[in-house]
C-alpha cells in the first residue's frame, strides 16, 4: 500500500511536469526576460565600441599635430616650413 501512495505521487508529480511544459501561457514574458540581458549586452558593447572608435581619433589628431610640429622644428628653409601641414597631408595620403 505504502508504495502504491508512493507511485500515484511520482505520477501526480510527472503530470504536473508534463502540464507545465505544454502550458504556453506566459512564453511572451519568458521570451523577453531572455532577450532584455541580450538587448542590453549589445547595446552597452556598441556604447563601448563609439567610445573607443571616438578615443581612437582624439589620439590620431594628437599624433598629426605632434608629426607636423617636428616636421616644422626641424630645420627647413622658410618656403618649406610653410607647406609642411600639406607635405604631411600629402604623405598620408600616399600610405593610405
Amino acid at each position: 500500500m505504502a508504495s502504491n501512495s508512493g507511485q500515484k505521487k511520482l505520477t501526480g508529480v510527472l503530470a504536473t511536469i508534463r502540464a507545465f511544459g505544454q502550458d504556453t501561457r506566459g512564453a511572451v514574458v519568458m521570451l523577453a526576460a531572455a532577450a532584455v540581458p541580450l538587448l542590453l549586452l549589445v547595446a552597452g558593447g556598441a556604447v563601448n565600441f563609439a567610445s573607443a572608435l571616438k578615443q581612437r581619433q582624439s589620439l590620431q589628431a594628437a599624433a598629426d599635430a605632434a608629426a607636423i610640429a617636428g616636421a616644422k622644428s626641424l630645420s627647413l628653409s622658410d618656403a618649406e616650413r610653410d607647406n609642411v601641414t600639406e607635405i604631411v597631408k600629402g604623405r598620408r595620403r600616399q600610405l593610405r
